[in-house]
Formats: structure tokens, sequence, C-alpha cells
């Protein structure tokens, strides 16, 4: 397995909990997934943990905490189609509070999620008219 020097990444929790650049160096992995993606980030046992990024051939990419191979933890995916949803994942799908924009039109969803569908109480913002 290949190894790459990255930039270690360090939670800003003050305006977003998401990992920002770091000046310091830190040795990470990068595996292939599929044909259609790869993996930057921990590992352990072969298998994803902790802080990493996925980003699959079509340009969509999720930044998030992995713990049993999948999402688990406050995270980002950001869509090819630019569409954004920012928020909690458990076992890999949007569970708990998040908030997803809609790219055109800049509208968006703000609210409770569980198993990717937006459930229980939640505000839509049209900003489109």
């Amino acid at each position: 397995m290949r190894k790459y020097l990255i930039l270690k990444r360090k939670a800003n929790l003050i305006k977003d909990p998401l990992p920002t650049p770091d000046c310091n160096d830190k040795i990470e992995n990068i595996i292939p997934l599929t044909t259609n993606s790869q993996y930057l980030g921990n590992l352990a046992n072969n298998e994803r943990d902790g802080f990493g990024t996925e980003k699959w051939a079509n340009g969509t990419y999720l930044v998030t905490i992995f713990m049993n191979n999948v999402a688990n933890g406050y995270g980002k995916i950001t869509l090819a189609n630019e569409d954004m949803y920012k928020g909690e994942f458990v076992n890999g799908k949007a569970n708990g509070y998040g908030i997803y924009t809609y790219y055109k039109g800049g509208s968006l969803y703000e609210g409770y999620w569980k198993n990717d569908s937006q459930e229980w109480y939640g505000v839509e913002r049209w900003f489109n008219g």
C-alpha cells in the first residue's frame, strides 16, 4: 500500500467542526475503494477509521469521521451537482440534525434526518421567490 504526504487536518470547532488544513505534515493513507472511488484518511485493521475523505469519480466527495468502515459522526457530503449535506451521519446515512443545501437556487432544508430522509421537525427555505 502506498502512503502519501498530505496536510494534517485539525478541527476548528468555533466555525465548523470539520477539520481544516493545518501547517503540520503527516503521513496518511490513500486507498482505492472501488473503481469509482478512493479514500484518504485514517485506517485501523485495513478499514476506514477516524477522520477521512471519500471521493468518487463523478466529483462527489464526503468528509467525515469513519467508524467500522462507514461514516459515523459529523460530516459533509458535496454531490456532483454541488448540492451539499452538512450534519450527522450514523451507519453511513444522514441521521440526526443536518442541513441540505440545493446548489441551484440556494434553497435548503434544515432539520432532522433518518436513514437519508427528512424526518420529524424541519424547515425548508426557498430563496428563489
